[in-house]
């Protein structure tokens, strides 16, 4: 049995190009073996062996299969820890931290709305046809509100988008902005200083950045410009000086962290701001609950409004506007599961190793899950949820799915729901083996969703139902208690759909 590593890709897929970019960069040794997307390679059943989801990227070692790329490069960079440079995926937790805000933020950020973008303008040019013009400049606005969060949040004034060197963040975020080459566009116009980093990247990167990025130049018909082909030959850090968040209170008198959060959290998708129920804050809740960790909390009444995420100490916290936040000290962190490994890093003696396995490959299971969680449950059970309980309840936003859209929309939670079922599940009790894990209590409350209009989201899916009742009762009482004003709405919804905004203000209560 050979001890090397075989990555799936092609280079057409961004994902592949970041972990290709990271093997050769680090002088990991691997099997290139290049499975071509547009021939169906992947779709074969002699890949979905390796990956039953039939994507790309994937990786072998030896008769362990992995896929979804930030499980697979936080699988590489731990079985390789000894061997690589630590600023790709520092061992500090807190630089660790960092560079997992940024991977869980790209999701339903970076990766969404560059890749919108890509895929409606190159889906007429395949068929002939012409993008929409209008949907074509929502989607423009949408990538350069992405880029300028991206270059405000994390960027920032330092050199990379994690700190002064270079990390894996960096990789996946560069890959992903170039994708628009192939349609023609030149990547960050209009933003000198993200220009100024991807030159950066592309310099520590280099000769393989340039190596990667050259097929989707000469689709373009072009060729791979002279700043993307340059390496460099000093260090960055005298260019620019590292910027830190400013502090906020973060700690109560006994030195235990405060989780900012709100029973609805708004988020940003397209071009609006709408309320999605419980996800990131649920499951934040009920890991520090059920494993008695030391914490605060500071709840943040946002229903119908983002006043309270405008406010200038709110934004010192995270200019991101956005819930759950955990302040430690003077260290502040977002997005979901970053915190949740945070947290579970921090308190080794309090959170048992079932919620995020120390065993290396057992890790990679629930890091697997985590990272197609982002893509897919996450995304397609919120629609389901945005048009059957969100635009019914409220009529102001003046927003609605056609019925052909709503449909889909189903379709496609359900085709989850059976992959949720097939391929993670499968006769396990929980998604990553038989002892729950935090890839449970982050699918449990997207699958749990919808439910409040009354939408059967288990249905023809018995063994994932099952599931759902065995994590919740596993949970309880806890569970129950921080969705008590969920429960309330579903029950309200069924008996006047129109009050339940009203509802919502009643049971989370004035601002303190």
């Amino acid at each position: 049995m050979s001890n090397e590593l075989c990555l799936y890709y092609d280079m057409m897929s961004q994902p592949s190009r970041t972990l290709y970019t990271f093997l050769k960069v680090t002088g990991i040794p691997f099997e290139a073996c290049k499975t071509t997307i547009s021939t169906g390679e992947h779709k074969t059943p002699e890949f979905a062996k390796i990956n039953p989801r039939k994507k790309l990227p994937a990786l072998k070692d030896g008769d362990f299969c992995l896929s979804e790329s930030i499980a697979i490069v936080r699988y590489i960079a731990d079985k390789y820890q000894h061997q690589i440079a630590d600023h790709w995926y520092p061992q500090d937790r807190e630089r660790r931290a960092r560079v997992d805000e940024y991977l869980e933020y790209q999701h339903n950020g970076t990766r969404l709305h560059y890749s919108y973008l890509f895929l409606h303008e190159m889906m007429p040019r395949m068929t002939g046809g012409t993008p929409d013009k209008k949907q074509t400049e929502k989607l423009e606005s949408n990538m350069q509100k992405v880029t300028h969060i991206v270059q405000k949040t994390f960027l920032g004034d330092q050199c990379f988008l994690c700190g002064d060197q270079i990390s894996i963040a960096d990789i996946f975020a560069a890959h992903e902005i170039m994708q628009i080459v192939i349609v023609g566009r030149e990547p960050l116009e209009g933003f000198p200083k993200m220009s100024a980093w991807l030159e950066r990247v592309s310099q520590e990167l280099n000769p393989v950045f340039a190596e990667t990025i050259e097929e989707l130049y000469s689709m373009a018909g072009k060729q791979v410009p002279q700043k993307y082909q340059s390496k460099r030959f000093e260090s960055f850090a005298h260019i620019i000086q590292p910027t830190h968040r400013p502090k906020a209170t973060g700690t109560d008198q006994h030195g235990a962290p405060v989780l900012l959060l709100s029973n609805l959290y708004a988020i940003q998708l397209e071009d609006f701001l709408y309320e999605e129920a419980y996800c990131p804050v649920t499951l934040s809740i009920d890991q520090a609950h059920y494993q008695n960790l030391p914490f605060l909390l500071a709840n943040s009444d946002i229903v119908g409004t983002t006043e309270d995420q405008n406010k200038p100490e709110f934004l010192k916290v995270n200019p991101r506007h956005c819930v759950p936040v955990i302040i430690d000290d003077d260290f502040t962190l977002t997005e979901g599961f970053a915190i949740l490994i945070y947290l579970a890093d921090k308190f080794p003696d309090k959170v048992a190793d079932h919620w995020y396995p120390k065993d290396r490959k057992k890790r990679a299971r629930v890091n697997e899950y985590v990272s197609y969680h982002g893509g897919s449950p996450r995304q397609l059970f919120g629609k389901v949820f945005q048009d059957e309980y969100l635009f019914q309840t409220r009529p102001w936003w003046g927003m609605s799915t056609s019925k052909a859209e709503a449909e889909q929309h189903v379709k496609d939670m359900q085709h989850i729901a059976t992959e949720l079922q097939d391929t993670f599940l499968k006769d396990q009790k929980f998604l990553c083996g038989d002892e729950i894990s935090i890839a449970d209590l982050m699918a449990v409350i997207e699958v749990i969703t919808p439910t409040i209009s009354g939408r059967d989201t288990t249905k023809d899916h018995p063994k994932l139902a099952a599931w759902v009742e065995r994590v919740k009762e596993w949970l309880n009482p806890e569970f129950d208690d921080v969705n008590k004003l969920f429960y309330e709405l579903r029950k309200e919804f069924m008996n006047n759909p129109n009050a339940t905004v009203e509802l919502e203000r009643k049971v989370m209560g004035p601002k303190s």
